[in-house]
């Protein structure tokens, strides 16, 4: 057909798939974490009271995310991976009970950081050419790289961190710079342990820079 119509000098056209292009991309992600801590004992053959709820804090993050466009849909599914540098750490008086009129407190400490790494999957509503909100899935895995929860009195506990889930909403602005609010789900922090058990769950928000 191309052929013919060149001879004749008749209009041509050529359909053809776009090549996709920028179907990989790569983006620092700084940002701050709104977090606490709990501890949970359980144990009814003492009298004293261990359980504690740390404060939140706002303690700072960081992380390289790397997303993989999806070949259907308009693009507008993609998977994404994000390891992050991000800590805790407090501290905080406990009353403990006895069964004599003497007032005792035992000071509890946490200290944590770790390298976490959500992966999971991204849907963007777009807006316009340059502008789009997004939406995450995220399962979390977490890698310690210290910590440790502390009583002066009490038996202490290494940190070894388990899974959990995250819920991410954000907006993405010129195809380069974002913000994100996400939520991750509570996550055991300790290893079992019996009559004992502590999680870690944050707040985030975190700002994106798009490099490719």
């Amino acid at each position: 057909f191309t052929t013919y119509n060149t001879c004749v000098n008749d209009l041509s056209y050529t359909f053809k798939k776009p090549k996709r292009t920028k179907v990989f991309h790569m983006s620092l992600r700084p940002g701050l974490d709104f977090a606490t801590a709990k501890i949970d004992h359980s144990d009814t053959s003492i009298n004293n009271n261990l359980n504690v709820e740390f404060d939140r804090k706002l303690e700072f993050r960081f992380g390289i995310a790397f997303e993989y466009v999806l070949p259907f849909n308009n693009d507008k599914w993609s998977l994404i991976v994000e390891p992050s540098y991000r800590s805790f750490s407090s501290s905080k008086t406990i009353q403990l009970n006895t069964t004599s009129s003497i007032l005792r407190e035992d000071k509890v400490s946490i200290d944590y950081s770790s390298l976490e790494i959500p992966y999971g999957i991204r849907y963007y509503s777009f807006i316009n050419d340059n502008s789009a909100l997004f939406f995450n899935l995220s399962a979390l895995v977490d890698i310690p790289f210290s910590g440790t929860i502390t009583y002066e009195d009490h038996p202490n506990f290494d940190i070894n961190s388990g899974a959990s889930l995250a819920l991410g909403i954000g907006f993405i602005s010129n195809d380069k710079y974002s913000i994100e609010g996400r939520f991750a789900f509570p996550r055991e922090i300790i290893s079992k342990k019996l009559h004992t058990t502590a999680d870690h769950s944050a707040l985030s928000v975190i700002l994106g820079y798009k490099l490719f």
